[in-house]
């Protein structure tokens, strides 16, 4: 298995996609539902080795992560979203839209 250099490219890209996301989602987002996420510039981008899933918790509630060699962007969505998000150093930034 290869070291992964946080100096890499791959890392940069993540960090900023992610960092996106958590900037910008509520702002264009007009339902709660899963899609309007999925269909998100910054998720046709991510880095080939990146990891996404989408989980339903139940009726309106789901939540989704989005994690590649030790970063995540958490997203919990019910009544309101919860965004969480670990960068390349691991601090956490917390927000709810």
């Amino acid at each position: 298995m290869t070291q992964l250099d946080p100096k890499d490219s791959t890392f940069e890209i993540f960090n900023q996609l992610c960092f996106e996301l958590f900037h910008d989602y509520g702002s264009h987002c007009t339902s709660f539902e899963p899609s309007a996420l999925i269909h998100a510039k910054p998720i046709q981008q991510l880095p080939e080795q990146a990891s996404f899933d989408i989980f339903s918790l139940g009726f309106g509630h789901w939540y989704a992560k989005l994690s590649y060699a030790g970063m995540c962007l958490k997203i919990d969505a019910g009544w309101e979203f919860q965004l969480e998000f670990k960068d390349q150093h691991g601090q956490i930034y917390q927000k709810v839209l």
